[in-house]
């Protein structure tokens, strides 16, 4: 069972295989984006959601500070960011730029995001890895992003799990190899700046969505289990 149609040329040739790409849950489906920028209080300004991981991904939260610190001083975005348990030392950096989160109310940045449904259904672009659960979210909720792939999973397969989307204009990718916070603030600016292009990449993220995951799953377990004899 496959997340992505472009799983099956990674496999070997004859191989059995089906698209159903991966459960989302409900509350991530459910959650509606004004709502949710409601409950959040947030403005007409674009929001910028990011995040590594539960563990924190140094590579982004270092490459991410100077966009945390320069929104502390121009107030041109509205950002959350989660630096993950080892990530700590984010809130140390930005008191040495000046920066402190109490006076900066556009900015957010926690060691977790607790309440990813409402954080990600308010989000006008993410910035996160590219594990399948996570794109299948984005997909789910039609979000542009910037997908920063893990490099340190078997056969390098984050980065064939983003090239999915950017193939398929739902995102922009920057190899961990190859990010800087030069590049990485260049990406958000010229995508949180321009309106009409988040609004195509989160139609093309939301035409990749399988919202019916389950129910595909379960009739392949079904039948499966049918042709062996099982049921």
């Amino acid at each position: 069972m496959l997340a992505v149609e472009d799983a099956r040329k990674r496999l070997p040739e004859g191989t059995r295989a089906v698209v159903t790409g991966n459960p989302v849950r409900e509350e991530i489906l459910s959650y509606d984006k004004k709502r949710a920028r409601e409950e959040l209080g947030v403005d007409d300004r674009p929001l910028i959601v990011s995040f590594g991981g539960s563990l924190g991904a140094r590579t982004i939260n270092e490459s991410m500070l100077p966009l945390l610190a320069r929104s502390a001083k121009d107030g041109r975005y509205q950002h959350i960011h989660g630096y993950g348990q080892y990530g700590g030392f984010v809130l140390d950096r930005l008191k040495e730029q000046g920066v402190f989160l109490g006076s900066c109310p556009n900015l957010s940045v926690r060691e977790y995001i607790n309440d990813m449904p409402r954080v990600m259904a308010a989000a006008d672009l993410v910035i996160c890895r590219a594990g399948a659960m996570a794109l299948a979210e984005l997909q789910a909720l039609g979000k542009a992003s910037i997908l920063i792939p893990s490099p340190n999973v078997a056969e390098n397969h984050q980065f064939y799990n983003a090239m999915a989307l950017v193939d398929r204009g739902a995102a922009e990718i920057i190899e961990e190899k190859d990010i800087t916070p030069e590049l990485l603030t260049e990406k958000a600016d010229s995508l949180a700046g321009d309106r009409a292009r988040l609004e195509e990449m989160s139609r093309n993220a939301r035409r990749m969505a399988i919202l019916d995951s389950r129910e595909k799953i379960y009739a392949v377990v079904e039948q499966t289990l049918r042709q062996h004899g099982k049921l």
